[in-house]
């Protein structure tokens, strides 16, 4: 089990488990636009940092309620956190915090297949005059590249993209 500041995150039974939790899942292979993973979950930077401050019991709910294995951050969620961490008045504890964080999600690092997602929505979103931010679009094609579901608070912005399934767990 882990926890910091007194408040559980994930729970698991073992170290075995942990590192097995942890392992590759097999559905992190690249898969063709608008055919998803099922479960596959893909927490976006928003969500990470309502997670750490532990704002949102429906989140923490949720989080728990899923398999660990089915739930990863792109390694563009991971630079975001890491520059909040720099530009933090309290550096040490949420570096502390994101460590937590990360060791316990599987961080997937960038492939060709995510930036040409990225190219195909960046593409149609400007056609449309509808463009998203650039590190949400990144996320955005990260995990339409892996048939992945984005979990943000941000529906607004990632709805506008194509084949890409999103939820909201902050309730």
């Amino acid at each position: 089990m882990i926890s910091w500041q007194g408040s559980t995150i994930f729970r698991y039974r073992s170290v075995a488990e942990h590192e097995r939790r942890r392992a590759t899942p097999k559905a992190l292979a690249p898969q063709r636009e608008g055919t998803p993973v099922s479960g596959l979950y893909m927490l976006d930077t928003d969500t990470c940092a309502l997670l750490l401050r532990r704002s949102s019991p429906a989140l923490l709910d949720r989080i728990q309620s899923v398999p660990l294995e089915q739930q990863v951050i792109s390694v563009v969620t991971l630079a975001e956190l890491l520059y909040g961490v720099k530009v933090s008045s309290r550096k040490k504890e949420n570096r502390v915090a994101v460590d937590a964080l990360v060791a316990h999600l599987k961080v997937v690092e960038w492939s060709r297949d995510a930036a040409e997602h990225y190219a195909d929505i960046r593409a149609d979103l400007k056609q449309k005059g509808q463009l998203i931010g650039a590190n949400d679009l990144m996320i955005a094609a990260h995990a339409r590249s892996l048939g992945a579901t984005v979990v943000t608070n941000n529906t607004k912005d990632f709805k506008r993209v194509k084949a890409l399934g999103h939820e909201n767990w902050i309730g």
